[in-house]
């Protein structure tokens, strides 16, 4: 969902270019650098008044999640850069495929996203103004209550007179730890990934499908999986487990499926052997 608010230009003023030409870069970098703080700040206050708003209604706090901040923090900038108000960008990418291809490291259930866009001369930007006026929008306020929601990234741009900001709401699964490149020529590769998802991980594992459909992976003497292969998680500390790859059958695509039981997200990470 979206949200725009408006506020008239109340007067431009011009200087001279040359009287200020000295000083005019260390002037731009010092308020960048304000800005930069500023939109900080906003996005910090942003996260505590919307788990402010959850808490009225007997909802867990959303967790913070620098993946999902830079994210947010992206579609805010390109919608400053390229003029533009909007969940698709110039790409035709929404959220989620914004997600796919930009944050791919991370393996969700749902996603949403919240808008806001300002233009105000006297540049008071406020994240209780912000937040409120999500609140008194029935999509926004929907997105701030889901009951499914686990974690947040906030993101938002300030540019003179201009502010945007971002909400992009997700329940994370898992998130791919290492390695950062997969594509691989090694003949065994171990992963990496943290647990995200509130379930409980009694039951929880991964199917990794083949390349090849054909090839057989033994369970048993008399059973066995074709074409696919479950695997349980070898669990670290700090919610993280790993996984290891044999590829038995050779080069090709291996898909990483997660899920609990017999049930599985459709959605999955690629390994490619060479």
């Amino acid at each position: 969902m979206r949200w725009r608010a408006n506020h008239p230009l109340a007067r431009v003023l011009r200087y001279p270019v040359k009287r200020f030409l000295l000083f005019a870069f260390s002037l731009i970098s010092l308020c960048a650098l304000y800005s930069n703080n500023i939109a900080s700040q906003l996005e910090r206050e942003i996260l505590v008044l919307t788990n402010q708003q959850r808490a009225r209604h007997n909802l867990p706090a959303l967790i913070q999640e620098p993946g999902l901040a830079d994210l947010a923090r992206n579609h805010s900038r390109n919608m400053m850069r390229n003029n533009f108000f909007d969940h698709t960008d110039p790409q035709g990418l929404d959220v989620s495929r914004r997600k796919d291809r930009y944050y791919p490291q991370l393996m969700v259930s749902s996603i949403g996203e919240n808008l806001y866009s300002i233009t105000d001369s006297r540049r008071t930007f406020t994240a209780a103004q912000m937040v409120q006026g999500w609140m008194e929008s029935p999509g926004h306020r929907a997105n701030i209550l889901a009951s499914d929601y686990t974690h947040l990234g906030v993101g938002v741009v300030i540019q003179g007179d201009r502010c945007y900001a971002t909400q992009n709401f997700a329940s994370p699964i898992v998130k791919l730890i290492s390695p950062s490149i997969l594509d691989t020529r090694k003949r065994r590769l171990t992963l990496s990934f943290e647990y995200l998802s509130p379930r409980a991980a009694q039951g929880f594992k991964a199917t990794i499908i083949y390349p090849d459909p054909s090839v057989k992976h033994f369970v048993s003497e008399n059973e066995f999986l074709q074409g696919a292969e479950f695997q349980a998680p070898r669990w670290q500390r700090n919610r993280r487990f790993t996984l290891t790859l044999d590829f038995p059958a050779g080069k090709g695509d291996y898909k990483i499926h997660f899920g609990w039981g017999n049930s599985r997200y459709q959605d999955y990470f690629t390994i490619r052997k060479r």
